[in-house]
C-alpha cells in the first residue's frame, strides 16, 4: 500500500529477452522421422505475428546425456503433454509407448529430448524474432539451429531474442534437452501454445 501511494511498482517489470547468438554450446541436428505440416503465422496484433509449434515434436529418451544426437530411434511427443502420461508418446514404430520405452518405464530415463522443424516468413527478415516457451516441468536447456539459446526453469515462461540465428525463409529447428525432476513422475512440456516464435 505504501508503496503504491509513493508511486512505485508493486513488483519487477517484465526481464528483457534473453539475446541468443551463435557460440561454443552446440548439439548436432539431426533429420527425424516427425515432420509435422508447417504452422501459418497468425497475426496477433498490427505489430505481432506468432507461429505456434504445438503439435508432434520428435522426442528421445535417454539414460544419460548425449554429446552427440542419433539420427535414427526417434519416436513423437505431443506437445503440450508430459511424456511420462499415457497416450502422449509414440514409439519410433509409430505405436504408443503406453508409459514405456525399451522395455523400461519412461519415468526411469535420466534425459528427454525434444526437437522441431518450423518455417520462418520471408518478411520476418530484419524484424525482432522471438523463442518463447509458456512452461515445462523439468529443467531444459534450449538449442536453435544447434546453438545453445538458454536455460528454461521448471514452470518458468521465458522468450529468446533469436534473430541473429533464425533463417527466415527457410527451415528452422528448435531443440530442447529435458531433465526430468521429482523422479519423472510428471514431465513435458504442459502449456498450450508452449513453444512459439514471434516477431514484434
Amino acid at each position: 500500500f505504501e508503496l503504491g501511494q509513493a508511486g512505485r511498482p508493486l513488483w519487477p517489470a517484465p526481464a528483457a529477452p534473453k539475446v541468443a547468438s551463435a557460440g561454443r554450446n552446440r548439439i548436432n541436428v539431426v533429420r527425424t522421422p516427425v515432420q509435422p505440416k508447417p504452422p501459418r503465422p497468425v497475426q496477433v496484433t498490427a505489430t505481432r505475428a506468432e507461429i505456434s509449434l504445438d503439435g508432434p515434436w520428435a522426442f528421445l529418451p535417454t539414460r544419460r546425456v548425449l554429446a552427440k544426437l542419433p539420427a535414427t530411434g526417434w519416436g513423437s511427443a505431443t506437445v503440450p503433454g508430459y511424456f511420462t502420461s499415457r497416450g502422449n508418446i509414440t514409439t519410433p514404430d509409430g505405436k504408443p509407448a503406453r508409459g514405456r520405452w525399451q522395455r523400461r518405464p519412461l519415468r526411469e530415463f535420466a534425459m528427454a529430448y525434444y526437437q522441431r522443424r518450423f518455417r520462418l516468413p520471408t518478411e520476418w527478415e530484419g524484424r525482432q524474432i522471438l523463442l518463447h516457451f509458456d512452461g515445462l516441468d523439468g529443467l531444459a536447456t534450449v538449442y536453435v539451429n544447434g546453438s545453445q539459446v538458454g536455460r528454461l526453469l521448471c514452470w518458468e515462461d521465458e522468450d529468446y531474442a533469436i534473430s541473429d540465428l533464425a533463417q527466415c525463409g527457410q527451415e528452422n529447428v528448435v531443440t530442447l534437452a529435458l531433465q526430468p525432476h521429482g523422479g519423472g513422475k510428471a514431465s513435458g512440456i504442459y502449456e498450450i501454445g508452449s513453444a512459439s516464435c514471434r516477431e514484434r
